[in-house]
């Protein structure tokens, strides 16, 4: 395995000589920027502060701001330190405990328009602080730190639906691995295989320790 890797990286810097550029640089209205979603032509950035913004990137080598919304909660904007999208509809995630989401319409990229939260009806948790999320189909999975891993059906993408709760210890992120698996970090609890929809309980879940904590997970 060793050797392996030490030929992978030795491949690697041979046919990539330390070719990369600076293309562009963004100075967005949004502050403190956490996460990217890049969908189509549209790329999506929430911020800690000031909102979330838009832009187009047909030019990739010169991406153009398009619009900043800003959800206010109180007498701040909404954090955003997550988001995905599906349909033009934007979902984004905060540790703001309560109601800490964003569901956006950006339909229309210049002017996007909030069109509500995630709902918890049916689900028995109180103030959840949620985390990383991640869609796959017309499933949105959503980690929400002691309350586990929540699951909505999207098939109405504006309107999601919970319909499941999966326990855990305190899940930081979620990603699909599949139509039927999807990888969970459990914090100092590890990383969580789980399946999530199998025909006759054929899944088997994995738990497996880890070193650090995992608050990230990207398949």
């Amino acid at each position: 395995m060793k050797r392996s890797l030490i030929y992978l990286l030795v491949a690697f810097t041979t046919v990539f000589p330390k070719n990369l550029s600076l293309e562009s640089r963004l100075n967005p209205p949004a502050r403190e920027l956490m996460d990217i979603e890049i969908f189509g032509n549209i790329m999506i950035i929430p911020g800690n502060l000031d909102g979330y913004d838009f832009f187009n990137i047909s030019d990739p080598t010169n991406p153009v701001h398009l619009s900043n919304i800003e959800i206010h909660i109180g007498n701040r904007a909404l954090s955003g330190f997550w988001v995905k999208a599906k349909d033009s509809v934007a979902y984004f995630s905060s540790r703001t405990r309560g109601n800490g989401s964003a569901i956006v319409n950006f339909s229309t990229p210049s002017s996007p328009a909030m069109v509500g939260s995630l709902s918890f009806e049916g689900i028995n948790i109180q103030n959840p602080s949620l985390e990383g999320l991640d869609v796959f189909g017309n499933v949105l999975a959503v980690a929400a730190h002691e309350d586990g891993v929540l699951f909505y059906d999207i098939e109405n993408s504006m309107a999601p639906e919970p319909f499941y709760q999966f326990e855990c210890g305190n899940a930081w992120d979620v990603e699909f691995i599949d139509s039927h698996y999807l990888a969970i970090g459990d914090g100092e609890n590890g990383l969580i295989i789980y399946g999530y929809d199998c025909v006759d309980d054929s899944c088997m879940d994995s738990y497996i320790e880890t070193i650090g904590s995992v608050k990230d997970v990207e398949v």
